[in-house]
């Protein structure tokens, strides 16, 4: 994963060096049709217009924001990147066009491929072999980079991305980032992300929707479908295989944070709604009691509806055969929504933390949890709704005078 992060920082700053000397004179956001070539069997395509978001923070950061820290990290990655074995300016990126990003099915396998352009076919040769942790080849002056997989595979790979594929065209807004979603080789979902002032847009274009039984909202709330593909290729471990995470097809969930309790046997619980809802028959009592014993907690049986652990209730309540909630929260009602996902409430409920005391001064202490906890209370609410023309939209916004791009980038890199 550090690795990974490592890699997407490298591809933002060596392009916001290139882009640096091309936004002198800034250029007109044009719309154009862009035509690829993806997988049959591809499942999410992603269309990044790098060099006009890169240009776009750098403009921000240079001259609006001016931000000594984030500058200042920006150089110290910069520096570093030259030791890096991922080097990538060495490939000859051309950070002027977009990059891809394709999910696709491989033998029941979900693989992930980044597909960019090339300026040099020669000093991509060259220099691709140095790379020894990735797998990465090109067709003419298009590239790839096959995740997580092997280079004694390269001829395999590029021989299924030529046989196995089709042409895409889609509209190209280089203000935007685009996601389009295919199931069985069709288009069923079109969305764009967008960064305005103080607003994170997420915009999306679907077909017939069918309702969904969900939680109604209260704290942070999300509610998805949940796609067996891409959890086909999940490592199993003792938590997916309790859970059965393999055969949930949706999800409903209530989230207003942890609170610590005075109890001797458990020192803090979340509270949480959360509805399931399984491809299978399945019991929520079962589910829960396997997951309490098999991780050691003391837990009470008062009824088939009601745990304890501790002075906490958990409550159960199986809807039908194949779906069920779990509650610490004890207050949760159900409704009908056509959004998928849904996502509304106040995102800082996910690091909300009450009764803490001094044991919240160690978790202050914890980077990962202090940055998310920043970039989280610089947000406002995120709601999701529909628009005129019948699109899904999820809107994050930040607090009035907070910037979403400079809050994203400040995360970002204080995630290294």
């Amino acid at each position: 994963m550090n690795k990974w992060k490592e890699t997407l920082s490298i591809i933002l700053i060596s392009a916001s060096f290139i882009s640096l000397i091309l936004i002198i004179q800034p250029n007109q956001i044009k719309i154009s049709e862009y035509n690829t070539r993806i997988p049959k069997s591809t499942t999410e395509h992603y269309l990044l217009n790098i060099s006009s978001l890169v240009n776009k923070i750098v403009l921000n950061e240079l001259f609006v924001q001016e931000d000594e820290i984030i500058i200042q990290k920006i150089k110290e990655l910069t520096s570093n990147k030259s030791n890096s074995e991922t080097n990538l300016t060495d490939l000859t990126i051309d950070y002027s066009a977009p990059i891809e990003v394709i999910r696709f099915q491989k033998v029941e396998k979900s693989t992930t491929a980044i597909k960019f352009k090339i300026r040099n076919t020669e000093k991509f040769d060259q220099n691709q072999k140095k790379l020894k942790a990735m797998l990465l080849f090109r067709d003419k002056l298009n590239a790839y980079w096959i995740l997580g997989e092997l280079k004694r595979n390269k001829s395999h790979f590029l021989k299924y991305l030529i046989n196995n594929s089709f042409e895409y065209k889609l509209k190209n807004d280089q203000s935007k980032q685009f996601v389009s979603r295919f199931k069985n080789g069709k288009l069923v979902g079109f969305g764009s992300i967008q960064v305005k002032d103080n607003l994170l847009e997420f915009e999306e274009k679907f077909g017939n929707l069918q309702p969904h039984i969900s939680l109604k909202p209260y704290g942070f709330h999300i509610s998805t479908s949940i796609n067996s593909s891409q959890l086909a290729s999940l490592e199993v471990n003792k938590i997916t295989e309790l859970i059965q995470l393999k055969n949930i097809n949706y999800v409903s969930l209530n989230y207003d944070g942890i609170s610590f309790i005075d109890d001797p046997e458990i020192q803090a619980i979340p509270k949480f709604d959360i509805l399931l809802c399984y491809k299978n028959q399945i019991s929520g009592d079962s589910i829960l009691c396997n997951f309490l014993k098999h991780y050691d907690l003391p837990f009470e049986i008062i009824s088939k509806e009601e745990y304890k652990i501790g002075t906490q209730s958990i409550k159960i309540k199986q809807i039908d055969t194949s779906q069920f909630i779990i509650s610490t929260m004890n207050e949760f009602k159900l409704r009908k929504t056509y959004f998928n996902p849904s996502i509304s409430g106040d995102p800082k409920n996910i690091v909300k933390i009450t009764n803490a005391g001094w044991k919240g001064l160690f978790l202050e202490l914890i980077p990962g949890f202090k940055t998310s906890k920043n970039f989280l209370e610089s947000t406002n609410r995120i709601t999701t709704y529909s628009n005129q023309q019948g699109s899904q939209i999820i809107k994050l916004s930040f607090k009035k005078n907070e910037d979403a791009l400079h809050s994203l980038l400040k995360f970002a890199l204080n995630l290294q």
